[in-house]
């Protein structure tokens, strides 16, 4: 499932980047949303296995604190 996630999310912001423009997805760009799906998939997940300490806005917050700049500055509009 997490897998299947990962995969879904990925594909996602990828697609988004891309609309916005031939070129933006470097290499570097790709590296940055690799690590950031797959940081936010494995967060998301143990946040449910250990139920939920935390509401939904403060992981969403502190996920959304951990966005890279550089990936920030591509999807801010989202």
């Amino acid at each position: 499932m997490i897998d299947y996630d990962y995969e879904c999310i990925y594909q996602f912001y990828k697609d988004v980047i891309h609309k916005k423009g031939d070129g933006l997805l470097t290499a570097e760009i790709d590296f940055l949303l690799r690590m950031y799906c797959y940081g936010s998939i494995y967060m998301t997940a143990e946040w449910t296995k250990h139920k939920m300490p935390l509401a939904p806005e403060e992981i969403t917050e502190r996920l959304l604190d951990a966005l890279p700049p550089k990936l920030f500055e591509l999807l801010k509009d989202l």
